[in-house]
């Protein structure tokens, strides 16, 4: 605690304090470059690889409707490739010999097949 003898005067810091200049049409390179920067640790860009690709700022409805559409695109994409794949062995383009070949059109087959 602070004794009788001690006395604190903060008013010729206010008066200083109001005499500072100020120019607003100053220096503005960085101005709204931080804005909205509170840490780095809530940030979207530092979540773990196993984290869907879905923007954490979606609800999550709306994150689970985008995880199916997600989801919906890639195994029509991967249809698409299958059908290609077919196409192109029944054309001949392909050596059905191939073990590779054939264990990734039977894998597909079996996915679409579910």
């Amino acid at each position: 605690a602070l004794g009788p003898a001690v006395h604190l005067d903060f008013a010729e810091h206010r008066s200083q304090a109001a005499k500072i200049k100020v120019n607003p049409r100053g220096n503005l390179w960085a101005t709204g470059h931080f804005m909205g920067k509170k840490s780095v640790t809530g940030s979207p860009h530092l979540e773990s690889p196993q984290e869907p690709a879905v923007p954490v700022v979606f609800g999550p409805s709306l994150r689970a409707l985008l995880e199916d559409v997600m989801e919906l695109l890639t195994r029509e994409l991967l249809k698409i490739l299958l059908q290609e794949r077919l196409l192109d062995e029944n054309q001949g383009k392909y050596d059905l010999a191939d073990q590779e070949t054939g264990l990734l059109t039977k894998v597909l087959e079996k996915y679409f097949s579910t």
